[in-house]
């Protein structure tokens, strides 16, 4: 099993509700993705959505429930899910409210190839 890793950093600016950040994926199964923030999230919910022309591959939800947990092993701790890769998506930050200061993460995504 080959594994390959894609990341996108995306930096929500304070005044901003949404930014979108193109990130092309390669041949192969997406199992997991991970969120790392590297500070601490404000109190509002900043949803993370993953595009694939206008369409969510997953259910958007806050991104803090995508970020690694202590539990199992590496992937296993891991945001797990299951789509087809070999596609250009959108990785979208989004929140209901401006907010008062920026906010930075990265998104991985573990893909299986062959």
């Amino acid at each position: 099993m080959n594994i390959k890793y894609r990341k996108a950093e995306l930096t929500l600016v304070a005044g901003q509700t949404s930014v979108d950040k193109p990130l092309s994926l390669p041949q192969g199964e997406c199992r997991a993705m991970t969120v790392f923030n590297p500070k601490a999230g404000p109190d509002e919910i900043v949803e993370l959505h993953v595009l694939d022309n206008g369409a969510d591959l997953i259910e958007p939800m806050d991104y803090r429930l995508s970020e690694k947990t202590t539990h199992g092993r590496f992937l296993d701790s891991w945001r797990q899910m299951s789509f087809d890769c070999g596609r250009d998506t959108i990785i979208r930050i989004t929140t209901a409210v401006a907010l008062a200061a920026d906010v930075k993460v990265q998104v991985v995504f573990a893909i299986i190839t062959k």
